[in-house]
């Protein structure tokens, strides 16, 4: 089901006849392929954090605010509220639409249209729109597994870090060939808009649409383009500046050149609990190792730039815009003066702080991986001492990441069952006397534990 077989299955006119009925037969093998693939990675993220669905409680900003705000306010009418600064549309969606049903099942809609968004995103690199990136299906359907297994994954099973997966999804549809059908065209646009309107580091992604929207020379893609392109520029004007631009801060690069060297260059090439040691040797060698590692992705950049790829130009434009993306996505974060301190210490929150916001990044390289891969597999197939250590490294890198698999859990007591029976038991007395009440609601992160105020409704 590769390149070669699409190009056969053409045009209907030109081909023989039972092209048609193949063709059927492709696709549904295709759609099988993909439902399977999907069904492997909803496991696989499972299983690094069971107890969101297990054990069902909020955690961090999921009861706080999207939980407390829609059940206090409204859940449809705050849809459009801001957060931090900017909208959230798709965190503030699943949260309403959480709301529709029975209390004791909204922890576990969370974590669970968490987990389903999350596997979409990553199966959606599977699409035939992607061979302009990774040509053979198999390769990236080894792409998509490796995602499930990366660094930086704190964002699972959190409505409010949905927007990360949001950030993904648009920095792979600004490198995939565009769908050729009205509706497709239509329901990625529409898609693309959520995630965008989700989250303000769309921004860094312009240049590249910007790049896309001059060498399209289909006038429908162009005009797509310019569409996303507006739709980027108006989220970018409803957003807090703040969030998008912070001024001069002594310590500025050096803080830059560390997360994104460590959190991104070593949690990727070493895993998160192998790079944990590095930290007493201090930033100077990790600095070191980091610059050592980007400077081998950017010398495979430059080698598929020279060699005869098919289509050589297309690749390498792949190649350099996903280094961007790889550097560009966390920098907006970085910059904000109040984190620069936590990269210029080698503390234990130069570790474990904020991970989400290297999340993107990480699964971008093994998109890059994948790139190379495809470029030196010919050299690798010719000598079968070469495959042979080609796997075993692949083996142990893999290894290293499984040592950090399993995420954070939360069981937060006392269980949210009982939490809601206490909110039920609320409602049904406040609607008696009109009286309002205040049910304290656990989290799994005690610091984010709330009051809910309880009104006759």
């Amino acid at each position: 089901m590769g390149v070669e077989i699409q190009d056969r299955l053409g045009d209907t006119e030109t081909n023989p006849p039972g092209t048609e009925s193949r063709r059927r037969i492709v696709q549904a093998e295709r759609f099988w392929t993909w439902a399977l693939l999907f069904l492997v990675v909803t496991g696989i993220l499972f299983f690094r954090q069971p107890s969101a669905i297990r054990h069902p409680a909020f955690s961090d900003e999921d009861g706080l605010i999207y939980f407390k705000q829609a059940y206090e306010q409204g859940a449809f009418s705050v849809v459009l509220l801001p957060y931090n600064g900017y909208l959230q549309i798709i965190p503030r969606t699943v949260a309403a639409l959480g709301s529709l049903l029975p209390l004791q099942f909204v922890p576990r809609f969370y974590a669970s249209a968490s987990l389903l968004l999350a596997a979409a995103v990553f199966t959606f690199f599977y699409a035939a729109n992607f061979r302009r990136i990774i040509a053979r299906d198999p390769v990236r359907w080894g792409v998509v597994l490796l995602f499930t297994v990366m660094p930086n994954s704190d964002s699972l099973m959190r409505v409010a870090y949905l927007p990360w997966y949001a950030l993904l999804f648009i920095a792979l549809v600004v490198m995939m060939e565009l769908p050729r059908g009205l509706w497709q065209r239509g329901f990625l646009f529409g898609a693309l808009t959520l995630a965008v309107w989700s989250t303000p580091v769309a921004v860094v992604c312009l240049p590249v649409m910007l790049f896309r929207l001059w060498r399209d020379r289909d006038r429908r893609d162009r005009i797509w383009w310019t569409a996303v392109i507006i739709a980027v520029v108006a989220y970018s004007l409803t957003a807090d500046r703040s969030v998008l631009w912070s001024f001069w801060q002594p310590g500025l690069v050096q803080s830059i050149v560390h997360a994104i060297g460590y959190r991104v260059f070593c949690f990727f090439f070493f895993g998160s609990e192998m790079a944990l040691p590095l930290l007493p040797w201090g930033w100077q060698i990790i600095t070191l190792l980091s610059l050592v590692l980007a400077g081998a992705c950017v010398f495979a950049a430059i080698l598929m730039t020279r060699q005869e790829l098919p289509p050589p130009k297309t690749k390498t434009r792949i190649s350099w815009i996903l280094l961007y993306l790889i550097i560009a996505l966390p920098t907006l974060f970085v910059l904000r003066p109040q984190w620069i301190p936590n990269f210029l210490t080698t503390g234990p929150e130069a570790w474990t702080w904020h991970s989400r916001y290297f999340f993107c990044s990480t699964l971008l390289l093994c998109v890059f991986a994948g790139v190379v891969y495809e470029a030196v597999r010919n050299w690798l197939f010719k000598s079968r001492a070469r495959l042979v250590f080609a796997g075993i490294l692949l083996l142990g890198w893999i290894g290293l990441h499984t040592l950090g698999f399993r995420l954070r859990e939360w069981q937060v007591k006392p269980a949210w069952k009982q939490t809601a029976r206490e909110i039920q038991a609320a409602e049904l007395r406040v609607n008696q006397t009109g009286h309002r009440e205040v049910v304290r609601v656990p989290n799994a992160a005690a610091i984010w534990a709330f009051d809910l105020v309880i009104e006759k409704k």
